[in-house]
Formats: C-alpha cells, sequence, structure tokens
C-alpha cells in the first residue's frame, strides 16, 4: 500500500519537473528523465540498484538558493528522522568537490550544479527538483534497503 502512494506522488511530481528548467534528474545507469520513461521505469532502477551508500546532499553554503534546500531538508529530517542524510559543503574544500566529482562520474554525469542530491540510483539537481522528488526517492530507497 506504502509503495503505490509513492508511485502515484512520483508520477504527479515527475510530471511537474519536466517544466523546470535547470532542473535535473538522472539515474546512475546514464539515463535522464524524460517524458517516455515510466513509473515503472523508475521503480526498476530503484530495484535494481545494488548502491548501499548514504543520502548525500552536495551544497555550497555561498549559494543562497543551497541555504534554502538546506532549511527544507532540516524540515524533512525532523519529519524523518530514520532516513540518514550526509551533507557536504563544496565552498573551498577541496576533498568534498573531489566525492562530487567522483559521485558525477558514477552517475554518468560531467557537469552539475550545487545543490544536487544523491539517493541510491538517482540524482536530483536543483531546489525544485530536490523539493518534489526527495520524499518519493529516498523513501524508495530506503524501503529497499529496510526489506
Amino acid at each position: 500500500m506504502k509503495k503505490n502512494r509513492y508511485i502515484i506522488i512520483i508520477l504527479v511530481l515527475i510530471f511537474l519537473i519536466a517544466t523546470v528548467s535547470g532542473e535535473l534528474v538522472f539515474f546512475s545507469d546514464g539515463s535522464e528523465y524524460n517524458k517516455t520513461m515510466t513509473e515503472k521505469d523508475i521503480l526498476k532502477k530503484f530495484e535494481d540498484s545494488s548502491d548501499q551508500d548514504p543520502i548525500l546532499i552536495f551544497f555550497d553554503r555561498m549559494c543562497t538558493s543551497c541555504r534554502e534546500i538546506i532549511s527544507w531538508l532540516n524540515t524533512y529530517e525532523a519529519r524523518h528522522p530514520d532516513i540518514k542524510i550526509i551533507y557536504y559543503d563544496l565552498y573551498k574544500n577541496v576533498s568534498n568537490r573531489e566525492m562530487f566529482e567522483n559521485y558525477m562520474k558514477r552517475h554518468n554525469q560531467s557537469d552539475l550544479n550545487a545543490p544536487t542530491a544523491f539517493i541510491g540510483p538517482a540524482g536530483l539537481e536543483g531546489n525544485k527538483t530536490i523539493e518534489m522528488m526527495f520524499e518519493p526517492f529516498s523513501l524508495l530507497y530506503t524501503q529497499k534497503e529496510n526489506s
């Protein structure tokens, strides 16, 4: 029953995200969300993933939109204390920047901006994308981990 709710949420949100420019939903197999992708396609990416990394957020503390999404994520974490999120500030931090670049390569991306979230096989770039897709993707990912 929970899984069906996530599917419906994903469907509604994924259609919305297609209209937001400069934002991106991408997957570790190199694909990016497009209008031909179905909810089954997205669910399969999570089901087939062997990824066990924590949920990661890369941000830049000097970036206003990054600070806004961090505030939103803090509220999300308060509502979902069982979901572990690890934050990496890219501002003047070479090791965090290298880690971000490694995650980009693992997800077949080369030019992402902060803020970007990596949730198992999926990546979300941009505030609106994160706000719309973080909850269903993080719940799908952690539900898979716990099953």
